[in-house]
């Protein structure tokens, strides 16, 4: 890999945490003090996941020119996780019904039903395994960077969003997290 992509990588990663450490602050404000995302911070945040999209893209696809050979088992495991990924990510969506929800622009309610009775963060968990699965595939030395600072984005929102809706919802937000892991695991009776 020549100097530019190493170069283009370190600028698209700097930006997307100058991003989070202006962006997530404000998430958190809002949510605190509004409880529910305004149509500014909710669009501040679509920039965070944009920077972080750029960063993705540059450690993922950065090294691949020329393009190495392909080497099926890899392609196809990493192709299956991505499958998958893509299914949790959507089913976590389909579960809100409504994008006014996903977007945490109207949150006067509790979701826990479809895939939210396994996992709390179901979205999160897929759009991860989706990645892991593009690592997989591409197996770029660099794409671990992505995998890490996707690991680092999400434990940081999920924190702001779990103390919003502890907030929110009390002892009924408590109790779901004791029954239902964060990401994946066990669920509680």
């Amino acid at each position: 890999m020549d100097s530019s992509v190493y170069t283009q990588i370190w600028k698209a990663g700097v930006e997307f945490l100058i991003a989070g450490a202006i962006i997530l602050p404000l998430v958190r404000r809002d949510y605190l003090k509004n409880g529910k995302l305004s149509h500014f911070i909710a669009f501040l945040q679509l920039v965070l996941w944009f920077f972080y999209q750029v960063f993705l893209a540059w450690t993922v696809f950065g090294d691949l020119w020329p393009p190495r050979e392909a080497y099926i088992p890899k392609n196809q495991a990493g192709g299956v996780l991505m499958l998958i990924g893509l299914i949790v990510c959507i089913a976590g969506m389909w579960a809100f019904r409504s994008m006014t929800k996903v977007t945490g622009r109207e949150t006067n309610q509790l979701i826990v039903r479809g895939i939210y009775h396994w996992s709390r963060n179901p979205q999160y968990l897929g759009y991860g395994v989706v990645i892991l699965g593009a690592v997989i595939v591409y197996w770029s030395a660099t794409a671990w960077l992505a995998l890490i600072a996707y690991a680092l984005l999400v434990y940081v929102t999920v924190r702001i969003e779990e103390e919003h809706l502890t907030q929110s919802f009390g002892e009924e937000y408590r109790a779901y997290c004791k029954r239902v892991p964060r990401f994946i695991g066990r669920v509680k009776k």
